[in-house]
């Protein structure tokens, strides 16, 4: 479990031989155009990730209440660090 200041990252060994990504995205993160941006924004982030092939593990992402407060780029900015960090975290 990896805790960021707009997002809550958690991550499982899975039994495939490839990741998964997982999005629960709530109602408190903004509306739907919200919504949709930042899931858009961790797909995209994920797909990006080297070694999404290469390891086994299951990825679910949480996005703060906070980030509602942040504009459409800031929000998608820091949400694709803080993946990106996990992401980086993960494949050492």
């Amino acid at each position: 479990v990896q805790k960021f200041s707009h997002s809550l990252i958690i991550s499982q060994s899975n039994h495939l031989s490839f990741s998964r990504l997982g999005l629960a995205v709530s109602k408190k993160s903004g509306n739907a155009v919200r919504r949709n941006l930042l899931k858009r924004v961790c797909r995209e982030s994920f797909r990006l990730w080297d070694h999404r092939t290469l390891t086994n593990i299951d990825i679910m992402v949480i996005p703060s209440p906070s980030i509602k407060k942040l504009n459409h780029d800031r929000a998608s900015a820091a949400l694709r660090d803080e993946l990106q960090l996990a992401l980086l975290n993960l494949s050492k």
